[in-house]
């Protein structure tokens, strides 16, 4: 509910966590982030 709402509110680069918080440093946590963003195309 909060990641449609914050789409509705006009926020579009957003993910949902489905394993919540733990998974998500399992996966990286902000090294994943940091990577990511490294891997988007310049403008």
């Amino acid at each position: 509910q909060a990641g449609f709402a914050l789409r509705v509110a006009g926020y579009e680069n957003l993910r949902i966590l489905q394993g919540g918080y733990e998974e998500w440093k399992t996966k990286g946590g902000m090294d994943a982030y940091k990577k990511a963003v490294n891997k988007q195309p310049k403008h």
